[in-house]
């Protein structure tokens, strides 16, 4: 009997896998990145069915539209305490953030309604945090570094 309902676990897995191969395979994703290494950009291509006498599958036509979080800026970074979150507009419904420690700990939340807020980071010891920003249907993730 548990043989054959992990057979069954199995094949429905690979079903799965399979499935989700087949939905990506029609696209195709890229990315820029900062200096510091945060995700600075994002947009995708739709693949196309390659004909023979073709030699690229994909168009770079359809991105991402920008929002709000693709010109904001985050700094000093490194930095010994406070933070500035600069936006590039006043955000109508507010941004939220999430600061979390190396283990994923949420050690600060809340919303954004300024261009430009102030974070005060002073009090956790040094070592590396992520700022998750959202704003609409976006998100942005920033690698912090607190030093002494």
């Amino acid at each position: 009997m548990k043989r054959k309902t992990f057979v069954q676990m199995l094949l429905f897995v690979v079903f799965l896998l399979l499935m989700q191969h087949v939905h990506a395979q029609n696209y195709m994703f890229y990315f820029d990145y900062d200096a510091s290494g945060n995700r600075i950009h994002r947009w995708w291509a739709e693949m196309e069915q390659m004909k023979s006498s073709e030699s690229l599958p994909f168009t770079l036509s359809d991105t991402i539209p920008e929002s709000l979080l693709d010109s904001t800026s985050v700094y000093p970074n490194p930095t010994r305490g406070s933070l500035t979150v600069s936006l590039a507009e006043n955000p109508e419904q507010g941004v939220q953030y999430h600061l979390y420690d190396q283990r994923g700990q949420i050690l600060e939340q809340g919303k954004l309604y300024k261009t430009t807020t102030l974070l005060d980071i002073g009090s956790y010891p040094d070592g590396l945090y992520f700022l998750l920003l959202i704003a609409d249907r976006s998100s942005t993730t920033y690698k912090i570094i607190k030093l002494l």
